[in-house]
């Protein structure tokens, strides 16, 4: 019984923890890709946690464990935990926000979090690739590879013996022995790359990576826009005229380059086949949109003559010549406009009776019936009798042939 109350309590309490998350779950942002510690690559042998923060969130909002998961093999995949939020509800203390920046770390051992990246949770459901590159030391030039590796390996000079790389230390440290033709602050044997995207919507890596870079090096910059956008401008590049994915900066000293992505424009397209009616005919018109962000919305105006004012192609029966605005607005609410016009002319009409005179068929000459004038469909072929139509035709010739054999009886 007493068991029984108990596993009643528990259950109870986590209805209870459920309940009360403040946010409605959102599918997981994953990030995924290899990783460098020191200048060396990281395994899944390794002792080694990723770990996602958010700020103002006190747990960490996604982790992972270097091996956790044996079909990633070397490589780490993390899991973000992301929520949106009810009308006046917290933020859960495990769980990012669409929106939110999540601040990636990687862990060695018990040891401290070093920062790797982060990491922009830009829409729901959000994977991509990120190669992470960190060092378990002080890394001044954000190379991901601790200052006294730096300077054991060769990569930066140490003129001074202070244990600061020449490329961070202030000018004014700059004064033992072995440090003429050095300078501070980036001025020394290593030049600093600085990268950065003006307000978001894509990303920028360098080849080859690191952030620090001997005098003379060339670095390959990749700009990725997201879906829909396309590069607008570089600064301090070797072309900053280039609109490119690709560029390049020479490291003649430090840099700092930065990429800047706008909408692709949205462009509209309006026709109509055939341009030209008689008064009581259709006419089909066609929209179409390109760049911009699909999918596209379609709205016609004026209205009142179309089957349809929110598709592509609808189909327009003017009274007299219009012209139709069409309108179209693409997943980024760039809109964009285009304009067809259709003529209408009256049918011609007889001179001695001023009366309308019906379309007729191209190929027989005979009119076509007012029920077959919108579609310009062949009229049919007119029959021996007293009417036009099947219904006539076989009503003369059942009439005929019962008057024949009263005929022949009386005759008989």
């Amino acid at each position: 019984m007493k068991y029984s109350v108990l596993k009643l309590a528990c259950v109870v309490a986590i209805a209870a923890a459920s309940a009360a998350r403040a946010g409605l779950p959102e599918p997981d942002a994953v990030l995924y890709g290899t990783i460098t510690l020191d200048g060396k690559a990281v395994t899944a042998a390794d002792d080694l946690t990723v770990i996602a923060r958010v700020d103002g969130v006190p747990n960490p909002v996604g982790t992972y464990h270097m091996g956790d998961n044996p079909s990633a093999g070397d490589q780490y995949v993390l899991r973000i935990r992301v929520e949106s939020l009810a009308d006046g509800s917290a933020q859960s203390n495990d769980a990012a926000l669409i929106g939110q920046t999540a601040h990636i770390f990687v862990q060695a051992g018990r040891g401290a979090e070093k920062s790797a990246t982060d990491f922009v949770i830009a829409t729901r459901g959000i994977t991509e690739q990120r190669n992470l590159v960190a060092s378990t030391g002080n890394d001044c030039n954000g190379n991901g590879i601790a200052d006294s590796l730096d300077i054991s390996s060769g990569r930066s000079k140490d003129c001074n013996n202070n244990g600061i790389p020449d490329e961070c230390d202030s000018l004014s440290a700059l004064t033992g022995p072995d440090c003429g033709g050095h300078g501070g602050g980036g001025g020394g044997s290593m030049s600093t790359l600085t990268t950065s995207v003006v307000s978001q919507h894509g990303t920028i890596k360098c080849d080859p990576g690191g952030g620090a870079y001997p005098p003379g090096t060339i670095v390959s910059l990749t700009a990725t826009p997201d879906a829909g956008f396309q590069v607008k401008a570089w600064t301090g590049t070797d072309n900053d005229g280039s609109k490119e994915q690709t560029n390049t900066v020479t490291m003649t000293a430090s840099k700092t380059v930065t990429v800047e992505f706008e909408p692709i424009p949205l462009n509209a397209s309006a026709s109509a086949d055939p341009s030209s009616i008689i008064a009581g005919q259709s006419v089909r018109l066609h929209g179409s949109a390109s760049g911009g962000l699909t999918p596209y919305t379609f709205a016609w105006t004026p209205v009142e003559s179309l089957s349809a004012a929110d598709v592509a192609d609808p189909t327009a029966s003017p009274a007299s010549t219009t012209s139709y605005t069409l309108t179209v607005t693409d997943a980024l609410s760039q809109t964009a406009q285009a304009a067809v016009t259709v003529s209408v002319t009256a049918p011609p009409s007889n001179p001695e009776t001023g009366e309308p005179i019906p379309p007729s068929n191209p190929e027989t000459g005979e009119p076509i019936p007012p029920s077959e004038q919108d579609t310009g469909a062949p009229a049919r072929p007119a029959f021996p009798f007293c009417g036009t139509g099947i219904a006539e035709a076989m009503t003369a010739s059942l009439v005929g042939l019962g008057l024949m054999r009263a005929s022949r009886r009386r005759g008989a």
